[in-house]
């Protein structure tokens, strides 16, 4: 099971400066990751973003594009399809 901590205040002062998907992917995603991911976009499923904090593995998340549901990519490759995520609203 998934859960993310409240969102700090240095969480929201980099909100509207880091992207949620980092350029250089490969170097959060292990092959395990990889392999889920590819085959979850071939069910309607988009990477979200990669939650990035020091000394936590980054945490993979994806939305399906016709529901709207989230899901995580956990760290050996496996999909929590029913996570417990804390998400921001976004801005606007």
């Amino acid at each position: 099971m998934t859960r993310l901590v409240p969102i700090s205040e240095k969480d929201n002062r980099r909100q509207g400066s880091e992207n949620g998907l980092p350029r250089n992917m490969q170097n959060y995603l292990n092959q395990s990751q990889v392999n889920t991911l590819r085959q979850l976009e071939l069910l309607g499923w988009r990477l979200f973003f990669i939650r990035r904090e020091n000394c936590v593995p980054p945490l993979v998340v994806l939305r399906h594009q016709d529901s709207g549901k989230f899901s995580v990519i956990e760290e050996r490759g496996l999909a929590n399809m029913s996570p417990e995520i804390a998400m921001r609203a976004a801005r606007h």
